[in-house]
């Protein structure tokens, strides 16, 4: 077990990386107000006022997904898997994200109940295919133009142009 009781904010950070899924044990479900465990896929962070971490929310049930913007997920497409993480069929719809800021991370970190571990990294062909589905956005159903531009953003290879979009689109610039 490593100790991170003593390393600070930025190391901890540097543990969140772009394509790994994270085993976060204390995730908020907005819709049914109840904790439950999830497991999050990290993509790049970007920075509006403040730095936001991008997650998106994986699912076992294709029920509760946009089929169309969703990429299905076999255990064999994950990379240096852990243990029992990640071992059944995942569904990792595009409009399901999850921003949090850097002290909402840490907090999950320094949780001795959530630690907010790595369970593994998403092979690069399926990452890729993430990243593609940012050309069917336009076909989402119930998604504002601007939850669209954010994804738009994290899937995308970032660019400023692309950063300051959205920053207008939430009057931040």
């Amino acid at each position: 077990m490593i100790d991170i009781s003593n390393a600070t904010d930025d190391i901890l950070l540097t543990s969140i990386e772009e394509q790994h899924a994270y085993h976060d044990t204390t995730s908020y479900e907005k819709f049914t107000n109840k904790i439950k465990r999830k497991y999050k896929l990290a993509v790049k962070p970007i920075e509006l006022d403040q730095i936001f971490y991008i997650f998106f929310v994986l699912t076992t049930n294709d029920q509760a997904c946009q089929r169309v913007l969703t990429v299905i997920i076999d255990p064999e497409h994950w990379e240096n898997r852990h243990e029992s993480h990640l071992m059944g069929k995942s569904f990792l719809d595009i409009k399901k994200i999850d921003a949090l800021t850097e002290e909402e991370v840490l907090c999950k970190i320094r949780d001795p109940r959530n630690k907010f571990l790595c369970a593994a990294r998403l092979c690069d062909a399926k990452y890729e295919e993430v990243r593609l589905k940012k050309d069917d956005l336009h076909r989402a159903n119930y998604l504002s133009d601007t939850n669209k531009m954010i994804i738009e953003n994290v899937l995308s290879e970032g660019s400023q142009e692309a950063t300051d979009k959205i920053l207008r689109g939430l009057e931040l610039n």
